[in-house]
């Protein structure tokens, strides 16, 4: 599951190991969407969000969604057109 919110993001992922991570808004340095073959069969995409000290993915989001999500936290996180792929 995931929470974006205008200051930071929060990603909780994993069943058995689970994992929390909070990202905030100015430590995010890209926004990057993909989607492979089987994701794109089901039309879902991957986003990915660097920052300095790596990535961190929320996966299988809607297609239409996570193009809104992917401009939503470039625009909270201050980021220019180039580094949103």
């Amino acid at each position: 599951t995931y929470d974006v919110q205008p200051l930071e993001i929060r990603i909780h992922h994993g069943i058995i190991t689970t994992h929390d991570v909070l990202i905030p808004m100015t430590k995010v340095q890209y926004v990057h969407a993909e989607q492979g073959p089987f994701l794109r069969k089901y039309g879902l995409q991957t986003i990915t969000i660097g920052t300095a000290a790596g990535s961190h993915e929320i996966y299988a989001i809607e297609e239409s969604f996570a193009k809104t999500l992917r401009e939503q936290i470039a625009i909270y996180a201050r980021i220019e057109e180039e580094d949103v792929v």
